[in-house]
């Protein structure tokens, strides 16, 4: 393919995509990159317009109004559809979609989709026992009976533990940490860490994103520094 059609490819591309003809897109460019040959600097720019796309779509099929039945559909696709059902739920008075709820925690292929789910049931305060099994254990709960992880002792210690550390040396990994500590305490869902939990918490968020920006020494020192030599052999 000779460089103008290439260049033709990716303005369609663009066009599509600005035109909010994602799905277009997104099937052009699957055939393309599906191709045996594709100049490197060309597919740069197709994986980019890609990546484009799948969050423009993302972005749509959240904003997007969905009826139960829609909800329903929407369960049995992929996780950025689950996700998008999700959403769409959170908007609606659980109360009274409690089948709903229940099909949906049915259906959810992850972990992750399946605790956020709980977030949305706790933030509703359902008063209803609920249920979901995640590699073969079954987790029952009353949403209105569990803590919300942002309110959990654990997880506050291991917040004001985390900022303490790092907010004036390195406000960086300090975001990071704290990404990564709100995802951990998601997953945890419908369990909490309690208070004596936040120290190892906040050792558990921090150390492996330590360990990709620094070296193992220096994460030694950090923790020798903080007082907490006997986490040195555990973490």
């Amino acid at each position: 393919m000779a460089h103008n059609t290439y260049q033709e490819l990716i303005d369609t591309l663009r066009h599509l995509i600005d035109d909010g003809e994602v799905e277009k897109a997104l099937l052009l460019l699957e055939e393309e990159l599906n191709m045996p040959y594709i100049p490197p600097e060309v597919e740069t720019v197709l994986r980019r317009l890609e990546s484009h796309a799948k969050a423009q779509r993302t972005t749509e099929l959240r904003a997007s109004v969905l009826t139960p039945s829609q909800i329903l559909a929407y369960l049995n696709g992929d996780d950025e559809h689950q996700l998008a059902a999700i959403v769409a739920l959170n908007e609606l008075n659980l109360r009274a979609q409690l089948p709903l709820v229940r099909e949906a925690f049915e259906q959810l292929n992850s972990r992750s989709l399946k605790s956020l789910l709980v977030k949305v049931c706790v933030d509703q305060q359902l008063s209803e026992e609920l249920e979901f099994v995640d590699h073969g254990m079954t987790y029952t709960f009353i949403p209105a009976a569990l803590t919300a992880p942002e309110d959990s002792d654990g997880y506050r210690l291991a917040k004001a533990t985390l900022i303490d550390w790092l907010e004036n040396d390195n406000p960086s990994m300090l975001m990071l940490a704290l990404q990564q500590l709100d995802h951990t305490v998601l997953l945890k869902l419908p369990e909490s860490y309690e208070a004596d939990e936040g120290l190892d918490l906040a050792i558990e968020v921090l150390k492996p994103i330590h360990d990709q920006l620094a070296d193992r020494e220096s994460w030694q020192q950090f923790l020798e520094a903080k007082g907490f030599v006997h986490h040195l052999s555990t973490h």
